[in-house]
């Protein structure tokens, strides 16, 4: 196996999990991103997984006046075309000047390293970054890239474990729980689990794909919700520790469970590469 490291810096990335949880965790993002870039390589590199660790997130913050003598602080928002909920500005249907036709979001810059465990080695590293340059992480233009490469893991992760924070799917703390909401909560809560943080981590399907006017590429289409589980940020001083041992095992992956598509780094955790295989 070869190993390829990313550091990269990416800025207006979403940090909306789900319409009610906030977190600059794009997991699924970075993932499929790594994977998507893999098809836009003249020669694949054939990833096996992803390995992720968390530098620095900067969520965009406007200060703005409440008329009471103090700034508050609020998310950056932006204007749209249309309404969220109601008229259409830029078809004349009625909004009228006095109306703000308010996106709601939430956005933030991140610097992240992604670290790709690959069937092929890859010695295009010019290619490679001005690939990732034109690419976007959970929506945000990729502003910086640099990237290497490595024989072996334990050298890998020598370079991906100087700093920040390894991320790991925590969801098993959720796995007896009667109220999972609260269960995740109180997980987050806690400060004997470690920095825990709630993020969408897959999609149930709420009916079987088929054809669809409108579908992109013409593909097959299903309606879905977030399935929203727990992640880890464990220091990488700790990461490193010989008690944790981690392993190619430790990457991230994604298939399906049933009608679930789901993504995971926990060991034992069998997903297949197509629905209901």
């Amino acid at each position: 196996m070869n190993y390829l490291l990313i550091d990269l810096k990416a800025s207006q990335t979403n940090m909306l999990q789900s319409l009610g949880l906030l977190a600059p965790a794009p997991v699924m993002p970075a993932l499929l991103m790594a994977h998507a870039l893999d098809h836009k390589l003249a020669q694949p590199l054939g990833i096996q997984g992803v390995g992720l660790v968390h530098q620095h997130a900067a969520p965009w913050i406007e200060h703005l006046d409440n008329q009471k003598g103090y700034l508050e602080r609020a998310l950056v928002q932006r204007r749209g075309a249309c309404l969220f909920d109601k008229h259409d500005i830029a078809s004349g249907g009625g909004a009228g000047p006095q109306q703000n036709a308010m996106q709601p979001m939430a956005l933030a810059d991140i610097e992240w390293t992604l670290l790709l465990q690959c069937e092929r080695s890859i010695s295009a590293h010019e290619q490679l970054r001005e690939t990732l340059l034109r690419m976007r992480l959970a929506g945000g233009p990729i502003r910086s890239v640099h990237v290497s490469t490595h024989s072996t893991w334990d050298d890998a992760m020598a370079h991906t474990l100087r700093n920040g924070f390894w991320i790991e799917d925590a969801t098993d703390l959720l796995t007896d729980a009667v109220d999972p909401l609260s269960a995740a909560l109180d997980a987050v809560r806690s400060r004997g689990n470690g920095w825990i943080v709630p993020a969408n981590l897959g999609y149930a399907l709420l009916e079987p794909p088929r054809e669809r006017r409108g579908a992109r590429d013409g593909r097959h289409h299903a309606f879905a919700e977030p399935m929203i589980g727990l992640i880890r940020y464990v220091p990488a001083t700790a990461a490193r520790s010989p008690e944790r041992a981690l392993s190619p095992q430790d990457l991230w992956r994604y298939g399906w469970d049933a009608d679930q598509f789901l993504i995971t780094n926990r060991r034992g955790i069998s997903l297949q590469p197509n629905l209901n295989s």
